[in-house]
């Protein structure tokens, strides 16, 4: 009896301190690598022009090592993206009225962009590049930071073509603006995401989560399809479309990582369901 006890206390001691094992999950592809998504990221919440008072008000959480944005920085990928965007239309970005109202109408200490409109901005940048007496040293400093990033010109070229865009005149630029397939493709998903009724909404979305899979962000991907499988869970619809993404079983804290780790659509609202 009493080796009975014994031996029935060593198998409970090395059960006890058993590593249970851990939990898995389904992992996913490896993303590809585009360069450009070093510096441009997705507005999860479609409002462009809140974005730029944030980035005004809070930095790009960068700054202090003022090594972000660097594939923008170059005039080349500088002129592509904008081409891009230009190719998707600026209207459908900031519409007319949000280009011409102040973006900062409470206090705000930097006297420059106080009760300002973007329109009115880019005024300033403008007439700042060729003759900067009387202008707020805030615009020299940015012309200063401009040209020993040696990206000046082009930065010159699009703020005209921008002003004259809205204005709806021919002032522009006279250089043709080249676009990226990929990013213009990208950004014209996210306008017709924003864009989209009620009728149109589902296939737009589910459209999108294809061509994120075809151009292999798989992260971002199964991300956007999460978000839609209360839409796409019956009779099984989610599970084919994911099933090429999360190929093999890995640990979850893994494959959060992977998940939070998308280059382009980060969001992440399923949690542990």
């Amino acid at each position: 009896m009493k080796h009975s006890a014994l031996y029935l206390s060593i198998i409970l001691f090395f059960v006890s301190c058993a590593k249970p094992p851990e939990e898995t999950c389904k992992g996913g592809r490896s993303d590809k690598h585009y360069d450009f998504l070093e510096s441009i990221h997705r507005v999860n919440y479609f409002d462009y022009v809140q974005a730029i008072k944030e980035i005004r008000e809070y930095g790009t959480g960068n700054q202090a090592s003022g090594k972000g944005y660097q594939w923008l920085r170059k005039p080349e990928n500088m002129r592509l993206f904008y081409g891009s965007v230009k190719a998707v239309g600026l209207f459908n970005f900031i519409s007319q009225v949000e280009f011409d109202q102040p973006l900062f109408t409470h206090y705000y200490p930097e006297i420059c962009w106080a009760n300002k409109s973007l329109s009115q901005l880019i005024d300033q940048f403008l007439l700042a590049y060729s003759d900067s007496t009387g202008i707020d040293p805030y615009y020299q400093k940015f012309w200063k930071r401009r040209i020993a990033e040696n990206n000046e010109e082009v930065v010159y070229e699009i703020f005209q073509d921008i002003q004259s865009t809205y204005a709806q005149t021919s002032k522009g630029s006279s250089t043709p603006w080249e676009a990226d397939s990929t990013i213009s493709s990208l950004l014209a998903y996210e306008v017709q995401w924003a864009q989209a009724d009620s009728a149109s909404l589902d296939r737009i979305q589910i459209d999108y989560f294809h061509y994120l899979k075809e151009i292999g962000l798989y992260a971002s991907a199964a991300n956007l399809l999460y978000i839609l499988r209360d839409n796409y869970g019956q009779a099984g619809t989610f599970q084919k479309l994911i099933e090429p993404i999360e190929t093999d079983s890995i640990a979850c804290s893994a494959y959060w990582d992977w998940r939070e780790g998308a280059d382009w659509f980060d969001d992440v609202f399923d949690y542990g369901l």
